[in-house]
């Protein structure tokens, strides 16, 4: 959870830093009725209609009366009045203008922190509640029969054998959730990422090393809420300052559209960029063991901009690459349509790719990939648009998703292609990334 002394050090909301957000207030207030359908099948128990409503009325009231106070400013300049007098009527005017715009500056402010709370309007094809209610799109890769009698074993006790992981020097340096990869896994690791790159790249994507320092108003501008008491939403911030630790690289991704106004010629625009995430992870229990929820890993992430109407289109590209990434490692899985709960704040619908994990037992699925469409959610919030000279101003369509999310990818790997004495088949479209290695067999035999 985000302490407040976390708060009153995540300085600088979008409200208070660069332009401000471009929410459709009007929208919200006009379809308020249909919008809480979509705030409660996500669960979203923070948004408060009634208030923006009131906020919006005591905007609107302000505006009129500052006006009018204009209005009778310019028509009292034509008056009989002594000239003392009408300067006199003319300052006081003038300062009951300014204090009446500080009043409707501040209410913006509120109205507009109420309807940044308000989520994207979910997809047709969301199912409604919780992740138990996630649907099978399809299924890809062939699942592999293990033998009669073969013992299956986890990634934790494969990587014991090969000698793959330190998790007790990263605990002493670290804490809990973090890991030292050794051996192999170091090379399987940068393997992974200069294949998935190379891979996307040809998919007409612009390589990008994004870094992991993000202000918090970044955060907020592509929908998650770094000041909630979620833990969901809780992020590493640098003490003294306004800059957090990214947990995914989507966030410095979507900043390069900060503020743009963007030449419809160039769009579509596609991003991939690898970098280190930092998630807080309060997680635990046998699923969350190991590789698979970090404090610190490397991923590889896909984000694109484009023509709001593209938008579902580029979506779906975004997941079709990502079955694509998987079927040529020659990974069994299965593509997902995620449920209302899953969808966060900014998400119009998402995808997520499961890997098998039979470590975790037979039938057993991890997630490895999300992609998402976010509409015009983040571009009203980064203030990018188009601008044409003979048309109004429209706000662009931003999709993101994984290409490589490192540990989960290895966890898959390890367990799908792993044999009866503990080696692990390297995927071949990775070997030429390891030094020709096919094969890796365990330093410590198993039981």
């Amino acid at each position: 959870m985000v302490s407040r002394a976390c708060q009153a050090a995540l300085r600088g909301s979008m409200l208070d830093v660069g332009v401000l957000p471009q929410i459709d207030v009007k929208r919200i207030v006009r379809d308020a009725s249909a919008l809480q359908v979509h705030v409660q099948q996500r669960n979203a128990s923070q948004v408060d209609f009634g208030r923006i409503a009131g906020l919006s009325r005591e905007h609107d009231n302000m505006v009129r009366a500052r006006q009018q106070l204009e209005r009778q400013r310019n028509a009292s300049t034509g008056g009989v009045a002594p000239a003392s007098d009408l300067r006199e009527q003319a300052r006081v005017t003038k300062q009951k203008v300014q204090d009446l715009r500080a009043l409707e500056h501040r209410v913006h402010h509120l109205l507009l922190e109420e309807c940044a709370k308000v989520p994207n309007v979910s997809h047709v094809d969301s199912p409604v509640g919780d992740e138990a209610n996630a649907r099978v799109v399809k299924a890809f890769g062939q699942r592999r029969e293990f033998p009669e009698g073969f013992r299956i074993r986890d990634h934790v006790e494969l990587g014991a054998a090969l000698d793959w992981f330190d998790f007790a020097n990263a605990a002493a340096a670290s804490g809990s959730h973090c890991v030292f990869l050794k051996n192999e896994a170091v090379f399987l690791e940068q393997a992974l990422i200069n294949w998935t790159l190379q891979e996307v790249v040809r998919k007409k994507f612009t390589a990008l090393n994004p870094g992991s320092l993000v202000h918090a108003h970044a955060l907020e501008r592509c929908g998650f809420q770094p000041r909630s008491d979620d833990p969901s939403n809780a992020v590493y911030h640098i003490a003294g300052s306004t800059l957090c630790l990214s947990g995914t690289g989507e966030i410095p991704l979507a900043m390069t559209l900060y503020d743009k106004i963007i030449d419809p010629q160039s769009l579509p625009i596609r991003y991939v960029g690898v970098s280190p995430c930092f998630r807080t992870e309060l997680s635990s229990g046998a699923a969350s063991r190991g590789l698979y929820r970090l404090h610190q890993f490397n991923k590889v992430e896909m984000f694109a901009a484009c023509e709001l109407d593209d938008a579902d289109a580029m979506h779906l590209e975004i997941a079709r690459i990502q079955v694509e990434l998987c079927e040529k490692l020659g990974l069994h899985g299965r593509l997902m349509e995620m449920p209302t709960e899953e969808l966060g704040a900014a998400a119009h619908r998402k995808l997520d790719v499961e890997a098998w994990m039979p470590g975790r037992g037979r039938d057993s699925y991890g997630e490895i990939m999300s992609a998402s469409n976010c509409t015009d959610y983040q571009s009203r919030r980064l203030n990018a648009r188009i601008k044409l000279p003979s048309t109004p101003r429209r706000f662009i369509g931003t999709a993101n998703g994984t290409a490589c999310a490192v540990p989960r990818m290895i966890i898959a790997i390890m367990e799908q292609f792993q044999d009866e004495d503990g080696s692990v088949d390297i995927p071949p479209v990775l070997q030429p990334f390891m030094g020709g290695t096919t094969r890796v067999t365990p330093r410590t035999p198993v039981s």
